[in-house]
Formats: structure tokens, C-alpha cells, sequence
């Protein structure tokens, strides 16, 4: 039997799971970032373990890609609505590394 991941699956927003995932990145990883602050990111990964990664450059983008305001708004009220848990534990970390970048490096 195979898992059926489409929309029909979906069982709505569930608060426990979210805070669950918000303290295990509290408690359990070393660096957090985002994807819009990639290069601060790979820097914190630097100085944290004494690594030397390079940074990247851009490949393969995807030029035909709609921008945000091109798609339906009932296309991404959707999108949110069945990503809810996922951009509230973005917001919490892109909100923690705002307000307090030093927060970008826990100790675990």
C-alpha cells in the first residue's frame, strides 16, 4: 500500500507538532538559518566548526518561475492554508535570527 500525500490527507493545523519542532530546533541544532540569509548562514557554519565551505553560485534558476504576485490569490490563500505549520516555523526562525542574530549558533 502506498501513501497518499495529496490534499485529501491533509489533517489541518496542528499546534503541538509546531512547538515540538520549534524546541527541537531550540534544543537540537547547533546553527539554524534561512534561505534568504544563505551566505550568513554558511558563515555561521564556518566559525561554529572551524569549516571552510565556499560560497556558491547561482545555477540552474528557473527564469520561467511566476512571480508571487502573477499567482491567484485563491491559488496561494491554498498554498498557505496546506503549509500553515511550515511558515509558522519559519517565521519562528527567521524571527529568532532578526531579533537576535547571536541566536543563529546554539549551544547543544
Amino acid at each position: 500500500m502506498t501513501s497518499n500525500t495529496s490534499h485529501t490527507d491533509f489533517r489541518g493545523y496542528n499546534g503541538e507538532l509546531v512547538e515540538n519542532a520549534q524546541k527541537n530546533i531550540l534544543e537540537k541544532f547547533s546553527v539554524i538559518g534561512i534561505t534568504e540569509e544563505y551566505d550568513k548562514f554558511i558563515s555561521q557554519l564556518n566559525n561554529t566548526f572551524g569549516w571552510n565551505i565556499q560560497y556558491y553560485a547561482e545555477k540552474a534558476v528557473t527564469k520561467s518561475r511566476p512571480r508571487i504576485n502573477e499567482i491567484p490569490k485563491d491559488t496561494l490563500s491554498t498554498i498557505e492554508k496546506y503549509n500553515q505549520m511550515d511558515i509558522e516555523l519559519y517565521d519562528f526562525v527567521k524571527n529568532r535570527i532578526a531579533t537576535n542574530p547571536a541566536s543563529q549558533i546554539n549551544t547543544v
